[in-house]
């Protein structure tokens, strides 16, 4: 097993987005979207939400005026983003799941043009080697990235919007699931 006890920090740009999408301290953020409870949650699902767009993104230290994701507020006013860390003690609580998660993405990542025995070699057969597994972690780091971008676009500028909220999750979710409704099955003759 990969231990996974190192903060995991989004920087910049998917500080804000990841900031947009999750609650703070489990209370509504004013101006965000708030499906997530948890940045980890977030993380969870950007890392899965990349794997399958194939999207991956460079970090960036981008500095990102609050007003500029949650709209201007007097309270906003002047502040900046500048980074969202999952601390270490979350980090490693969530061992299991980052486990799963991190040998799916070696399993199914068509990133770095690997024969299928290196992207097994990759998941079950690194663990000695850590410069191959910080490899492999900034790889899903980047899938988590990536994963953020495209939930943010999906979700910006819904703040407020509960319905629309709920039904544009419906809907990432039947995409990721693969999941067709009945209206998709309908067939003309």
């Amino acid at each position: 097993m990969i231990d996974f006890s190192r903060p995991i920090r989004f920087r910049g740009t998917h500080a804000a987005y990841v900031q947009y999408l999750c609650t703070e301290r489990k209370k509504k953020r004013e101006g965000g979207v708030n499906i997530y409870s948890r940045v980890m949650d977030a993380y969870l699902a950007a890392v899965i939400i990349g794997l399958k767009y194939g999207r991956t993104a460079v970090a960036n230290d981008d500095v990102v005026p609050v007003s500029e994701i949650f709209g201007e507020t007097e309270e906003n006013k002047g502040k900046n983003i500048t980074s969202s860390e999952i601390m270490a003690e979350t980090v490693h609580s969530e061992q299991v799941r980052l486990n799963y998660l991190y040998r799916l993405v070696m399993l199914c990542e068509d990133e770095r043009g690997l024969s299928d025995e290196e992207k097994i070699a990759n998941a079950f057969k690194s663990e000695g080697n850590q410069k191959k597994i910080d490899e492999n972690i900034e790889l899903m780091n980047k899938f988590a990235r990536g994963g953020v971008e495209i939930l943010y676009d999906r979700f910006r500028g819904l703040a407020g919007d509960d319905m629309e909220i709920a039904m544009n999750q419906i809907e990432l979710f039947d995409e990721v699931s693969g999941y067709e409704s009945e209206e998709d099955d309908e067939i003309d003759y």
